[in-house]
């Protein structure tokens, strides 16, 4: 009887467990990263995502761009790209959610894919250039493995606190569960002592 209890508390720990939210804040990356020391694609430099094709990072107390300072949402760097092609995404395992802070001249055009590469979604948001534009998306499944984030007439684009979360992330149990598990274990305590008792 014991055991079954503390199986069924076990399995619905793991069913009500919810997934964290990885934030990429592109603070303290290398300066070959940087755009002007060699304007070096972003790559696979954070684990469970790869940033291409022309994803480099911007860094305020060094660079801004064509002079002026940028804006950012934490700390002093972002991403950009200054490319038609704009700034793509692709995950290591599936993910659900995604999320991000962007600046444009121009609208932002934000394009979801599954696996094959079959547009899943496609998102606008309205011209920004101060980085308080926020744009979000949220599947049904953990089906997401490519995002595509662009402005039309080949205008730069800058992202911050990039946030994603995939089946690779670590489950966080929520608080209920926490509170669902203890009285579990108080209540097999509970029996224990009773039985001795006896």
């Amino acid at each position: 009887m014991k055991k079954l209890f503390m199986i069924a508390l076990m399995v619905m720990l793991t069913a009500s467990s919810s997934y964290a939210l990885t934030t990429l804040d592109f603070e303290n990356i290398s300066q070959d990263h940087w755009y002007y020391e060699g304007a070096q694609n972003l790559g696979s430099y954070y684990e469970g995502v790869h940033f291409g094709p022309t994803a480099t990072i911007l860094e305020n107390q060094v660079y801004g761009f064509g002079g002026d300072e940028i804006p950012t949402r934490s700390g002093q760097a972002v991403l950009f790209s200054s490319f038609d092609i704009g700034i793509q995404a692709d995950f290591d395992s599936y993910a659900n959610h995604v999320q991000f802070y962007y600046g444009s001249y121009e609208r932002l055009c934000f394009f979801i894919y599954d696996e094959d590469w079959n547009l899943m979604d496609h998102l606008h948001g309205n011209a920004n250039p101060d980085l308080e534009g926020f744009m979000e998306y949220t599947s049904d499944d953990y089906n997401i493995a490519h995002v595509r984030i662009a402005a039309p007439r080949y205008m730069p684009i800058i992202i911050d606190d990039f946030g994603f979360e995939t089946l690779g992330s670590d489950p966080v149990p929520e608080p209920g569960t926490v509170l669902l598990l203890a009285a579990g274990l108080l209540g097999v305590a509970g029996i224990n002592r009773a039985r001795k008792k006896l």
